[in-house]
């Protein structure tokens, strides 16, 4: 399993699980994205996410070297975690898609505060957001409280569909809709 993307120079954090590389802080910071207030285009993904996956939570995360900093929240009384208690950051470690079916039989999550306490998340579904030099910034990621069982459960319900008839929604139902 990697541990990073690819040709990185990764090293250790306060955190047990994540692994930061100084490059990809420095592009971090360029976003001006960490402790800065909700934007609606955020907000739209996030609940757009949720949506399409038909889960109460939806998130955009961007990780620092501290913590985890949701720019959009849907579903979810956090403006940020501790990367202790992060999903996402697994995510950023491993540079690509991470799905978690059932989070209290993952001994990456089964002692998380998110999973042992409210809201006692049991399905989490992210995917990397990738800045075009590669750095892994944060996440679009998703959190249920039931268990996914299988990958027929885990797909994108037929029923899914943009919640308006925004075309900027349209445009990404369409990209998600293209993720293999």
């Amino acid at each position: 399993m990697p541990t990073g993307p690819p040709d990185s120079n990764l090293s250790s954090s306060s955190s047990k699980y994540a692994r930061i590389d100084p490059r990809r802080l420095q592009a971090l910071r360029r976003y001006d994205v960490i402790d800065t207030p909700p934007e609606e285009t955020f907000d739209r993904i996030a609940d757009l996410a949720a949506a399409l996956l038909d889960v109460p939570i939806g998130l955009v995360t961007f990780v620092g070297d501290q913590k985890q900093w949701h720019k959009a929240c849907i579903g979810l009384d956090a403006q940020g975690l501790g990367l202790d208690a992060s999903f996402c950051v697994h995510t950023l470690d491993e540079g690509q898609r991470l799905v978690v079916e059932d989070a209290t039989e993952d001994e990456r999550f089964d002692d998380n505060p998110l999973v042992t306490e409210d809201p006692h998340v049991r399905f989490y579904a992210g995917a990397p957001m990738i800045t075009p030099d590669g750095h892994v910034l944060g996440t679009v990621c998703v959190l249920d409280t039931a268990t996914c069982w299988g990958p027929s459960a885990c797909w994108i319900p037929s029923r899914a569909r943009p919640r308006s008839d925004n075309s900027q929604d349209w445009t990404i139902w369409r990209r998600w809709g293209s993720i293999s």
